[in-house]
C-alpha cells in the first residue's frame, strides 16, 4: 500500500517526454482569446509553401519536407529510406512516410528520444521561421492573431501527443467552458509533463511555437499593416472544422473516408461527461460531423446528361435511374448554374428595355416641342392691339394752338427712325368693346349743347352765427386748512403749502 502511494505521488524527477518550454514571456501577454487551427491551416508545417534554406540550393516543397530532411540526417536513414521519405512532392505523404519509417525501423532509444524531446521541435520552429520570412502574407495572417492563444486541434495519438491539444475544437471549447479554465491556466497546463496534465490532454507544443515566433517577429519590428494581406477567408486560414482533426500521422489519410467525420476518441470532455453523468455534455462529446457529398468532376459526362435532358425536355427521365448520385449532383449544379446565368441575362435585357423606354419618352418630348415651334412660326402675323380699330380714321395733323398766338405744328418723325414691325406687338385674343369710346363721345356732345354759365348770378352771402360774449372768470375759493392731527387717507399726499 505504501508503495502504491509513493508511486502515485507527484514527483518532478520523472523523465519528461519533451523538453521544457519557457512560457514566462508568453503568459504575461497572452489574452483571454483562444484561436484554434488544424493541420489544414496555413500555420501547420504541412502547408504546401515552398521554402529555401540557403540561396542557390533547391527549394523544399513545404516546411514538412525540411523537417523530414533534418530527421533523415539526424536519425541516420539509409539511402533507400531517405529516397522513400523525400521522394514525394506531397507534404502529407512525406510526413506520413517519415513517421512510418521511424516507427518501423528503430534508430536507438537515446537518439529517437532526443529527436522526439527536442530536435523535432527545433526543426519545426526553424522551418516555420523560413516559411513566414519568405511568405509575407502568411506572416500577416500570424500577426493578425494578436495576443490570442493558439491551439492546434487534433486527436490524441502517441506521435502527436505533445504537438496537438488532443481534442477537437468543439470538444475543447465545451471543456474549457465547463471546467472554467482561462487561457493562461490552459497555457500552464500545456507546459506540464504529460503525467501531471489531465488525462488525454496534449501539450499543444505547435501552438506554443507559433506564439513564440509571433512575439519574435513583433520584437523585430514587423507590423501587420505593412505586409500584404492573404486573400482567403479566416476559416480557410485556420482550417476550421477540418477532417484532419482525425488524422493519424503514421497512417495514410483519405479525406473522403467516412471515418474521418464520424470517428470519436477519448478526450477530457468524454471523461468529464462520464463522471458527471451529464447528458448535455455527452451529446456534445459524441457529436459527429456530416460527411461531404461527392460530386463528379467529369465535365464530358455531365454535358452528355444535360444535353439528353434538354433534348427530351424532361419528358423521358427513366434513364436517370441508372445515373450515379455523384453525377446527379453535378447535373443539378450544372442546371442551376445555367438557370442563374439565364436570370442574369433576363435582368440585363430588362434594364436595357427600361433605358430604351426612357430614351423613347425623351425623344417624344423633343418631337412635340419641335412641332409646337413650327406651328407658332407658321401662324399669320397680325397687327398689335388697338391698331386696326379705326383703319380709315385719318390722323389729325392740325396745328396746335399756342399761348403766344402762334400755331405749332408737331414735328415730323425723322426718316432714320425705322418703324416697328407689326409682329413686335402682342396680338390680342379678342377685340376690345367700343363702349367706352362711345360713352366718351356722347359726353362731349352733351357738353357742347348745354348753355354757358352766367357771370352775373347774385348769390346771397353765407349766414354767420351771432357772437356772444363769454362771462368773466370767477376767482377760485381758497382751500381750508386741514388739522395737523388728522389721519391721512390711502394715497393722500401732503402738499408743501399745507405744511
Amino acid at each position: 500500500m505504501e508503495l502504491r502511494v509513493k508511486l502515485a505521488s507527484q514527483s518532478e524527477s520523472r523523465i519528461p517526454l519533451i523538453s521544457h518550454f519557457n512560457t514566462a514571456s508568453l503568459s504575461s501577454i497572452v489574452s483571454s482569446n483562444v484561436i484554434c487551427f488544424t493541420a489544414e491551416s496555413v500555420f501547420h508545417p504541412l502547408y504546401p509553401a515552398e521554402i529555401r534554406v540557403v540561396e542557390g540550393q533547391p527549394l523544399f516543397a513545404s516546411p514538412a519536407h525540411l523537417v523530414a530532411s533534418q530527421a533523415v540526417k539526424y536519425l541516420g536513414f539509409n539511402t533507400e529510406d531517405a529516397d522513400y521519405v523525400m521522394g514525394t512532392e506531397s507534404s502529407l505523404e512525406c510526413w506520413e512516410r517519415l513517421h512510418q519509417t521511424i516507427e518501423a525501423k528503430g534508430r536507438g532509444l537515446e537518439r529517437e528520444q532526443s529527436w522526439w524531446m527536442e530536435r523535432r521541435q527545433k526543426a519545426i520552429k526553424d522551418a516555420l521561421t523560413l516559411l513566414f520570412e519568405q511568405h509575407p502574407p502568411l506572416l500577416r495572417a500570424l500577426l493578425d492573431t494578436g495576443d490570442a492563444m493558439l491551439v492546434y486541434c487534433a486527436r490524441f495519438c502517441s506521435m502527436e501527443t505533445e504537438l496537438s491539444i488532443g481534442m477537437r475544437e468543439s470538444d475543447l471549447r465545451a471543456w474549457l467552458y465547463t471546467v472554467d479554465i482561462s487561457s493562461k491556466q490552459l497555457l500552464e497546463l500545456c507546459t506540464r509533463p504529460m503525467a501531471f496534465r489531465p488525462s488525454y490532454l496534449g501539450g499543444n507544443r505547435l501552438g506554443l511555437i507559433l506564439m513564440e515566433l509571433r512575439r519574435e517577429f513583433v520584437l523585430r519590428g514587423a507590423f501587420p499593416h505593412t505586409l500584404p494581406e492573404l486573400p482567403i477567408s479566416v476559416d480557410v486560414i485556420l482550417g476550421t472544422d477540418s477532417p484532419t482533426e482525425s488524422m493519424m500521422v503514421s497512417d495514410p489519410f483519405d479525406i473522403l473516408c467516412p471515418d474521418n467525420y464520424t470517428a470519436l476518441w477519448i478526450n477530457p470532455l468524454f471523461i468529464l461527461a462520464k463522471e458527471k453523468k451529464d447528458p448535455e455534455l455527452m451529446n456534445i462529446a459524441s457529436w459527429v460531423k456530416i460527411a461531404p457529398r461527392l460530386i463528379t468532376v467529369d465535365e464530358s459526362r455531365i454535358n452528355e446528361v444535360v444535353e439528353e435532358l434538354l433534348k427530351t425536355n424532361g419528358k423521358d427521365n427513366t434513364y436517370l435511374r441508372s445515373v450515379p448520385s455523384e453525377d446527379m449532383r453535378a447535373v443539378f449544379m450544372k442546371l442551376t448554374g445555367m438557370l442563374r446565368s439565364t436570370l442574369s441575362e433576363v435582368d440585363t435585357y430588362h434594364n436595357d428595355m427600361q433605358a430604351l423606354s426612357v430614351e423613347v419618352n425623351r425623344m417624344q418630348v423633343i418631337r412635340r416641342g419641335l412641332e409646337d415651334t413650327h406651328e407658332r412660326e407658321k401662324r399669320p402675323e397680325r397687327a398689335a392691339a388697338g391698331r386696326d380699330r379705326f383703319p380709315d380714321r385719318p390722323r389729325d395733323k392740325s396745328p396746335i394752338p399756342s399761348l403766344l398766338g402762334m400755331s405749332v405744328v408737331p414735328p415730323a418723325p425723322p426718316q432714320s427712325i425705322i418703324p416697328r414691325r407689326e409682329r413686335d406687338y402682342k396680338i390680342p385674343t379678342r377685340r376690345r368693346s367700343p363702349f367706352g369710346d362711345e360713352r366718351r363721345r356722347r359726353d362731349v356732345e352733351r357738353r357742347a349743347r348745354s348753355p354757358p354759365h352766367r357771370n352775373n348770378d347774385v348769390r346771397s352771402p353765407p349766414r354767420r352765427k351771432p357772437v356772444t360774449s363769454s362771462p368773466p372768470p370767477q376767482p377760485k375759493p381758497p382751500k381750508q386748512p386741514k388739522p395737523a392731527d388728522r389721519e391721512l387717507s390711502d394715497g393722500e399726499i401732503v402738499s408743501s403749502d399745507e405744511d
